[in-house]
């Protein structure tokens, strides 16, 4: 049997302790070997294993994004936050078209949106194309990342908000998803104080 296949099984029919301590050995092998064994550990059952695999491929960096891209598309809600939030942590341009797909997806939104704001300009043609998408908050999103990277201007892009005379910079958003309102309150905030 091979190191690749011995550590997976061990994964699978280990203890909860002894799973621990193959993480910790499996993270200090060569990514040839690390990926596949902590492809599997995505997918324990505890949620301590699958955060460990999680950040121990983000410090693999780009060659565990295939593994991150693969597991957006799982069933397991959990797993798919942890591998959209750990694209966002890496932040490498081949995640674009399953960052543009999960965009629609209400959970995950902001998480892809601030992804694709870090991948940069690559993600700018998936993004512009988004702007003319029938979800009002996949546009909010996609003008968010856009605007963040200096490709947009904020007005008269903006979503509808109403702005009280004489409350100086208090604003009320009219927007259905709090995490955009809050992006925007914040950008709103920079450019006026």
């Amino acid at each position: 049997m091979d190191e690749i296949a011995y550590y997976q099984n061990a994964l699978q029919e280990s203890d909860l302790h002894t799973r621990h301590r193959i993480l910790v050995k499996v993270a200090n092998a060569k990514s040839t070997v690390a990926i596949p064994v902590l492809t599997v550990a995505l997918k324990d059952s505890d949620y301590g294993i699958r955060r460990h695999a999680t950040s121990t491929l983000i410090k693999i960096g780009v060659d565990a994004v295939p593994v991150f891209i693969e597991a957006l598309n799982d069933s397991d809600e959990e797993l798919r936050v942890l591998s959209v939030r750990a694209l966002l942590r890496i932040g490498d341009a081949h995640a674009v078209p399953a960052l543009i797909t999960v965009l629609k997806d209400a959970k995950l939104s902001p998480y892809a949106a601030e992804a694709l704001f870090r991948i940069g300009h690559a993600a700018v043609p998936a993004l512009t194309e988004l702007l003319q998408d029938e979800d009002d908050r996949v546009r909010s999103y996609a003008k968010y990342a856009l605007f963040r990277m200096g490709e947009m201007e904020l007005y008269p892009e903006m979503p509808p908000m109403n702005v009280y005379p004489g409350e100086g910079s208090k604003q009320e958003l009219k927007h259905p998803s709090s995490n955009v309102e809050m992006w925007f309150e914040r950008i709103i905030n920079v450019s006026s104080g």
